[in-house]
């Protein structure tokens, strides 16, 4: 069974269209994206041109299976600046038959956060906005278009990266440009 890893521009299950200017209504189908961002499923919209405007510089990564437990959390300080998807593992229970290709950038400042998506799941790419809320070692996300609804993962910053992990075992990592 292919786990598909749903990330920070892709919503956790159910969540309904933003449309975010471009008035089309139109849901997506759930699953693949970059940035994890809960569980599996949930729907998106394209992204409006008055969504986010920044380009994806990531590189196209391949998830892969991870053997152990997946890291701890340790919570931190989210620099503000742009970050790319590095890495994206599955850890057990998680299984990859069919990995996920995704390329992802991410754009953070203060609360807020962009994104940009190329993925197997959004070949014609996604772009969304959030505000982001820290607490401990979660990380709650509200989207403000490009999905709708809010979510929490956990996380692990540091001056140079952000790791994302959502339960049971997909792990998605950020470097800072």
């Amino acid at each position: 069974m292919k786990t598909l890893v749903v990330r920070l521009a892709v919503a956790v299950a159910a969540l309904a269209v933003a449309g975010c200017g471009d008035g089309s209504g139109k849901s997506g189908s759930g699953g693949g994206g970059g940035i994890a961002i809960g569980g599996a499923g949930g729907g998106v919209g394209a992204g409006g041109a008055g969504c986010s405007t920044i380009e994806n510089i990531g590189q196209t990564v391949t998830q892969v299976e991870a053997s152990g437990l997946p890291p701890t959390p340790m919570g931190g300080t989210i620099m503000d600046g742009t970050y790319v998807l590095t890495k994206s593992e599955a850890y057990p229970p998680v299984t990859v038959d069919m990995p996920d290709h995704s390329s992802e950038t991410l754009q953070i400042s203060g609360s807020q956060m962009s994104i940009a998506i190329t993925s197997d799941a959004y070949p014609a790419g996604l772009q969304g906005m959030a505000t982001l809320a820290t607490s401990g070692t979660d990380l709650a996300i509200s989207w403000l278009c490009g999905a709708s609804g809010s979510f929490d993962q956990q996380y692990t910053a540091t001056a140079t990266g952000l790791v994302l992990l959502s339960p049971p075992g997909d792990v998605q990592t950020y470097t800072k440009q």
